[in-house]
Formats: structure tokens, C-alpha cells, sequence
């Protein structure tokens, strides 16, 4: 009975966590801060995974395609985003008018990045993946970037 009736109030709080942490990778984003933007998407993303909450995973996996997309690694981008789609898709919820404002800037910079067939293919792929293999693929990508980081890289390799 205790631990049910902890989990009943451990979890909005971790919701409201999770919001706010999705609130603060938007102003360090926009603030150009695409480091500490990704690190605040990729706890958010890992929490709503823990969370089993779908349409915040969403989020999340956008979020950290927008960061690879401003940090140059479009294929990458392409395949968050598809992967964020099908997911939406799959969850029924459309993306928010006020994501939009990093969302299709960000498309926008992979789409010029890629040929457009590089781009369906990227696109196509993230869409395919499982749900627990695009969440592996966002937060490992963020794991070698944050070590790239903090040795002074900058990032990890192109898969």
C-alpha cells in the first residue's frame, strides 16, 4: 500500500519535472546554448521514457533532432524527426503550434543539408525504428557528444 501510494505521488511531480526541463532546453535552445539544450532534452526524453508517456517521448526525441540539426548532423536529425513522427502518429497528437517555433527551423536546416534522397532515406529509417530503438539511438548519440564535449571533440562520429 505505501509504495502504491508513493508511486501515485512521485509521478505528477516527476510530470511536472519533466515539463520544466523541456521548458528550460527551449530557452537555453533559443539562447543558442545547443549543449546544455541537448542535455536538458535527453534527461526530459529519459524521464518520459521511465514515465511510459509516448507523446512526451515525442517531444523529447524532437527536441534532440533539433540540436543535431543546428549542430551539423543532419542524417541524424532526419532520423529523430521521422522517428518523432510515426510516433505522434501512432499516439494520435499532432504537434503543438508553439513547438513549431524550433521544430521548422530545424527541419528546415536538415532538409537543406541533405540531397533529398539522403533525406527520405534518414527520414524513412527513423520512422522504422521501434519506439525503445529510437529513444537508444537519441540518448546514445547524446552520451558520445557529451563525452566529445568534455574532451574537447565537439561531437561523436557519423553513423
Amino acid at each position: 500500500m505505501y509504495r502504491q501510494c508513493a508511486y501515485e505521488r512521485a509521478t505528477p511531480l516527476l510530470e511536472e519535472s519533466l515539463a520544466l526541463r523541456r521548458a528550460l532546453a527551449h530557452v537555453a535552445y533559443r539562447q543558442g546554448d545547443a549543449g546544455r539544450a541537448g542535455s536538458l532534452y535527453g534527461q526530459g526524453l529519459a524521464l518520459a521514457r521511465d514515465l511510459g508517456d509516448r507523446r512526451l517521448t515525442a517531444y523529447g526525441l524532437e527536441g534532440l533532432a533539433s540540436v543535431a540539426a543546428v549542430q551539423r548532423r543532419a542524417a541524424h536529425a532526419a532520423q529523430l524527426f521521422g522517428a518523432a513522427e510515426a510516433l505522434r502518429e501512432t499516439v494520435g497528437v499532432p504537434l503543438a503550434a508553439a513547438e513549431r517555433a524550433i521544430y521548422d527551423p530545424a527541419v528546415k536546416t536538415t532538409r537543406a543539408a541533405l540531397s533529398g534522397s539522403a533525406l527520405a532515406a534518414a527520414w524513412s529509417a527513423g520512422r522504422a525504428l521501434p519506439q525503445a530503438e529510437a529513444i537508444a539511438l537519441a540518448l546514445d548519440w547524446m552520451s558520445h557528444r557529451d563525452r566529445g564535449v568534455a574532451a574537447g571533440v565537439g561531437g561523436a562520429p557519423a553513423r
